[in-house]
């Protein structure tokens, strides 16, 4: 059976309609395409800073495969990302060379992605 890649998708401000409707869509989605796994996190409020950088730990620690992040403070979120990207692509030198060099960071202020 072929790998599922899982997206971590993390969001703030859950009580507020727009990311009620943006987790409703993207999750809609997921279930239509099939061809991924998506987790769906965030927190309640625009201020739990912390919490969204402990939600990022945490999708870390369960391998996802990529990560969508939309962030409280895009600068208080770089250590974190940082780090998910390091471990992401631990080893992929040695097992992916052409992807290794073909990987890119898109840093837009709202999001950042990667995949395998």
């Amino acid at each position: 059976m072929e790998h599922k890649p899982v997206i971590g998708l993390v969001m703030k401000s859950l009580l507020a309609e727009f990311f009620q409707e943006m987790k409703k869509g993207a999750l809609e989605f997921a279930r239509k395409q099939k061809n991924f796994e998506l987790i769906t996190v965030g927190t309640n409020t625009q201020t739990e800073i912390d919490l969204q950088i402990e939600l990022i730990e945490s999708l870390i620690a369960q391998k996802v495969d990529a990560l969508v992040v939309v962030p409280i403070d895009s600068k208080a979120l770089v250590p974190v990302v940082v780090k998910a990207v390091k471990i992401r692509h631990q080893g992929d030198q040695y097992r992916y060379p052409a992807r290794r060099r073909a990987f890119a960071t898109k840093w837009s202020g709202t999001d950042i992605c990667w995949s395998r």
